[in-house]
């Protein structure tokens, strides 16, 4: 099972600009073609894209629409999750179609996908920066997690739950200490993937190990010199690939988008 993830694509409708940061350093839209043309033009094209939230910038329901035809193009599996830029009911009027999302609610599923299992869990305060995984949301992860307790599972929300020692902890989730009892508790889950940071980043938290995958539309500063100051980055989009085999476990690798000279070629050995 091979899956890509993507993440943070800040997408603005088409033809117009993104009105933070994002528009001064990148071209939102142009990055994520780019990232989603990386992705399918590879040797082995994923199985499944997940896209782990932020996927407008503003909850438009044309950058929804956009990033949908994209998907549809490339003839890849997709599936979705908020994050703080996003807006739940523009995003179920778009991929709502699609089948997996549930009518109403917060946007939590699960996909059985080969061998694994994925959770989606929102962690989203609409109009917020900051995630939350409420009494609601808790007990709804630990009734699935319940339900199978041997199958490897995958967990993908948009916040990132572990301590950073950087400003992105007074974005974070709250109540991740009730959250990790949860997660803690479920022997047969193999990883947290989020978006949210804008960095390839890894954590162990709750008995298990937390990727971070970097933007496809830009990134933030490794600033761990100055904690208190986001600062933009326009570095080469980012994407991750998560390969699970049962001889090796999950294994992810980190993949770069753009044109980048070839120095050196010789056949394996």
């Amino acid at each position: 099972m091979l899956i890509a993830q993507i993440t943070d694509l800040h997408l603005g409708p088409p033809g117009s600009e993104n009105a933070d940061q994002a528009a001064s350093v990148a071209d939102p839209i142009a990055n994520a073609r780019a990232t989603l043309e990386a992705v399918a033009g590879l040797a082995r094209r994923p199985d499944l894209v997940v896209l782990t939230g932020d996927l407008a910038d503003k909850g438009e329901v044309d950058a929804y629409i956009w990033l949908d035809a994209e998907l549809a193009r490339h003839g890849i599996p997709a599936y979705v999750i908020p994050g703080n830029h996003d807006l739940r009911a523009p995003m179920r009027d778009v991929f709502g179609r699609r089948g997996y999302l549930p009518a109403d609610g917060f946007m939590q599923y699960v996909v059985d996908a080969g061998d694994t299992r994925l959770i989606a869990v929102d962690t989203v305060i609409e109009h917020e920066t900051r995630g939350l995984v409420c009494v609601e949301r808790r007990a709804w992860l630990a009734a699935r997690l319940e339900e199978d307790r041997e199958t490897p599972t995958i967990i993908m929300m948009h916040h990132q739950p572990f301590h950073t020692g950087g400003p992105f902890d007074d974005i974070g989730i709250e109540g991740r200490e009730d959250l990790e009892a949860v997660i803690g508790a479920a022997p047969n889950v193999i990883r947290i993937i989020c978006g949210h940071m804008h960095r390839d980043i890894l954590a162990s938290w709750a008995g298990t190990t937390v990727s971070v995958c970097p933007s496809s539309a830009f990134q933030f500063d490794l600033n761990h010199a100055d904690p208190t100051t986001f600062r933009v980055r326009a570095e080469p989009p980012g994407y991750h690939l998560h390969e699970w085999t049962k001889a090796t476990g999950l294994v992810t690798y980190t993949g770069t988008v753009g044109s980048f000279t070839v120095i050196k070629e010789r056949a394996r050995p």
